[in-house]
């Protein structure tokens, strides 16, 4: 899956990338450096809550800037 994920990135051109129904409750950086082929990158991670899988939004640094967040149980702006 990850292989598969990464030649889309890289292939789209894509600055931003969205995962759902993702298994992990927490990121490690080297993770998310690898799905936009290891350019300086933030994430966030809305955490999987009972029996709903979790959210991850990977971006490159040099491309998207975040101003706010805003949490809330069970989404993020």
């Amino acid at each position: 899956k990850k292989r598969g994920i990464k030649g889309v990135v890289s292939k789209e051109g894509a600055k931003l990338v969205c995962l759902q129904e993702i298994k992990m409750e927490e990121v490690m950086e080297a993770t998310c450096r690898a799905i936009v082929s290891n350019f300086e990158v933030e994430w966030r991670i809305l955490p999987t809550i009972n029996t709903v899988r979790g959210v991850l939004c990977v971006w490159k640094k040099i491309a998207l800037e975040v101003e706010e967040v805003c949490m809330g149980h069970g989404f993020w702006v």
